[in-house]
């Protein structure tokens, strides 16, 4: 096909390529937007692209999960074709093409920027960018936690805008990822107060978009494309959220398209999140890929799917055929919708349109919905259930799978559980969860946190009776025996948890996350050799391991290798800033480097970020003291002081109160105290001598040290 924007004539100079920016904005269905009906309009920004160039009025997603519906997006295919169907244990394959990598072929320079941990390079969305800017460390925690999982919208745009603003020879294609829309909804101001919560979070993410074209200046050789992955129930046809069911609340998602070849108008559709790539590549003057479609030239018939709910909650899974006048859903049993008269879905035609569902049907037959059996790293799996994503395969029996459609509030009842059951001490919290565990048993993120929550109620037993059904349904799973023995671990056994790690090491030696947990073992152990080695082991796999560097450090500042052990303590730092143990470790290195006033600033970094350690203010006041900053050292020792056992920091007291300030009443006072609980401590008769000393005393002085020898 010869799309008209492409034709020019012979004498007229081929353009040089335009650069493309292309924005996804988490979560946000169509009719969310200003350009597609809503008011107020909470996407001036957007509206104004759609005002000077294309809207397509019908696209359709092929998942409503973020992963699976950006691999369409990047590669013009469908999920069964890129095999990516959940955000859930699924990488994209090396072998498929992606949208950046027919960029960066061309001579584009490329760069993507999110926002979301279930779009960190490790699922394969990196292909062909040569810049990726995600910042998730996977391994910062173990089988149960994780660190940062998402980035807010105005600090991934600072980083794009700064990207885009860099001088170069070529044309660019980046990528940025807004996740805000998502929940929960936490928009700032003055946006909350301006719109409903999730207007609100869609207000904030087009004030980024906003800078984003700002940062573009007056460049008239950009296209810029701005859509969504997907949408989100509010509570339409029962749900809340997205994932479970695939109506149009879910599926329907807003597409804008700006720049130099494109002329104001709108695009009825149905189109889809497929033919992204093929647009944008065609704009460009290149061959599109995927399954060769573009906006202008769709296929015939929508496809969409979600197996989320068999693969996460026990449930039958969804598909969806889409032609220009009909919508098919089908699962255990069909609904058919005139999606342009019946936009909410409401009017269900299977029975009277028997010919149009078999039509539908055939056209579904075409796409391949089984997947092979997937491996869930722990870390990934806490991370996306944080971000509200179940987590975990189904423990399922043999009978019937429910229909999803007949259990729409599951997702949210999912939600809500979580949100209490966290929220209440953990043995509260494992009654919630096992209640909704006795209503659902199939769902496995539940039984998850259930394990967590009655370990962290000091029943480790319990723990391991509930893991055991997820054993028992994924035998081959090393994570959840990795969890088993973090559980054994917990009951008291070291010698036997570290046993059950190296066995599976050994026969998944791939399994970061489970060298991370050896590593840590061997050095509580005092096995700092083998914890360093294992270390290096896993650093070798994944250099970005924040844990690892962690574990390595530690062990080497034990060793006296204190250059290295702070290089290491500084990558975590790079990695991961707020972690809980780097900063107190870093400030004990550099104390014994003799970077007393460095080693101050870590451990008051340290208490920053965990101000309910009792430690801190002393090893604040020691390296202060050290440093001989007399001063400044009296407020954390005083605090350290109101520990009743703490003699040192007693001892560093009088001797910085004297010397800040001449006052030695209560310097004697604090060594008197300080001797009462260490008689044998020289260091108080050196500082009692001292203060004499520096008073004329000189015979006090030698009477307290004497009175010591004889002591």
């Amino acid at each position: 096909m010869i799309l008209a924007w492409l034709i020019v004539g012979c004498s007229t100079p081929e353009p040089p390529p335009p650069s493309v920016l292309l924005i996804t904005v988490d979560t946000t269905r169509a009719d969310a937007l200003g350009i597609y009906g809503a008011s107020p309009s909470p996407s001036p920004t957007i509206d104004a692209l759609g005002e000077r160039g294309w809207v397509v009025d019908e696209v359709q997603t092929t998942v409503p999960l973020t992963l699976p519906a950006h691999a369409s997006l990047m590669t013009g295919q469908w999920p069964d074709q890129h095999s990516v169907r959940d955000n859930l244990g699924f990488v994209l394959p090396d072998a498929q093409v992606t949208l950046a990598e027919t960029f960066q072929t061309a001579g584009y320079d490329t760069a993507a920027f999110v926002s979301a941990v279930v779009l960190d390079a490790s699922f394969g969305l990196d292909q062909g960018f040569a810049t990726y800017n995600d910042g998730f460390d996977l391994t910062t925690a173990g089988t149960d936690g994780i660190g940062v999982t998402q980035h807010l919208g105005e600090d991934v745009a600072q980083r794009a805008a700064a990207w885009l603003t860099t001088p170069r020879d070529q044309p660019f294609f980046a990528w940025v990822h807004l996740y805000d829309p998502h929940r929960p909804h936490q928009a700032p101001e003055p946006y909350a107060s301006q719109f409903e919560p999730y207007a609100a979070e869609i207000a904030y993410a087009d004030a980024q978009i906003a800078a984003l074209i700002s940062a573009l200046g007056d460049r008239d050789d950009v296209v810029v494309s701005v859509l969504s992955d997907h949408g989100e129930g509010n509570g339409d046809h029962g749900e809340l959220t997205h994932g479970q069911l695939t109506y149009r609340s879910t599926m329907r998602i807003p597409w804008v398209v700006a720049g130099p070849g494109v002329t104001a108008q709108r695009l009825p559709g149905p189109a889809s999140i497929t033919d992204v790539a093929g647009t944008l590549l065609t704009l460009a003057g290149l061959p599109p890929i995927g399954n060769q479609t573009t906006v202008h030239a769709t296929s015939t018939s929508q496809y969409a799917e979600s197996l989320y709910p068999r693969l996460n909650l026990g449930l039958h899974d969804l598909a969806v055929a889409q032609d220009d006048t009909y919508r098919l859903i089908d699962g255990r049993y069909a609904e058919l919708f005139a999606w342009n008269d019946d936009p909410g879905e409401l009017h269900n035609l299977a029975e009277t349109h028997p010919a149009d569902v078999a039509r539908l049907r055939r056209s579904l037959a075409g796409h391949d919905r089984s997947v092979g059996s997937t491996t869930i790293a722990p870390q990934i799996a806490a991370a996306l259930a944080s971000l509200g994503y179940m987590a975990g395969s189904p423990v399922t029996d043999s009978g019937p799978l429910m229909d999803p459609r007949d259990a729409p509030d599951m997702a949210t009842a999912f939600e809500d559980v979580v949100v209490r059951a966290r929220t209440r001490p953990p043995q509260e919290g494992a009654v919630l969860l096992q209640q909704f565990l006795d209503e659902y048993p199939a769902v496995a993120g539940v039984r998850q946190m259930l394990v967590t929550a009655l370990e962290a109620a000091g029943d480790p037993q319990a723990a391991i009776v509930a893991l055991q059904p997820l054993i028992d349904a994924r035998p081959d799973d090393p994570m959840l025996h990795a969890r088993h023995a973090e559980l054994v671990l917990s009951s008291g056994d070291t010698a036997a948890a570290i046993a059950q790690l190296e066995q599976i090491r050994t026969e998944h030696p791939e399994q970061v996350a489970i060298r991370g947990l050896l590593a840590e073992l061997y050095r509580r152990e005092g096995r700092c050799d083998a914890a360093v080695s294992e270390a290096d082991a896993g650093l070798a796999q994944s250099a970005e391991s924040s844990r690892l560097l962690l574990v390595r450090g530690a062990c080497r500042r034990q060793a006296g290798r204190l250059v290295e052990a702070e290089a290491d303590l500084r990558a975590v730092l790079r990695l991961d800033p707020d972690n809980a143990d780097v900063n107190r470790v870093l400030g004990h290195v550099l104390a014994d480097a003799g970077r007393f006033s460095e080693a101050a600033e870590a451990f008051g970094q340290q208490r920053r970020l965990t101000p309910e350690r009792p430690e801190l203010p002393a090893l604040i006041g020691a390296a202060l003291h050290a440093d001989e900053q007399w001063l400044a050292a009296l407020t954390p020792l005083e605090t350290a002081c109101s520990v009743p056992t703490d003699a040192e920091s007693r001892i560093l007291r009088a001797d910085a109160l004297f010397k800040a300030t001449g006052e030695s009443t209560q310097a004697f006072i604090l060594l008197a105290e300080a001797r009462r609980l260490t008689p044998t401590d020289r260091r108080v008769a050196e500082v009692h001598a001292s203060i004499l000393l520096a008073q004329g005393d000189t015979q006090g002085a030698l009477r307290v040290l004497s009175e010591y020898k004889e002591h």
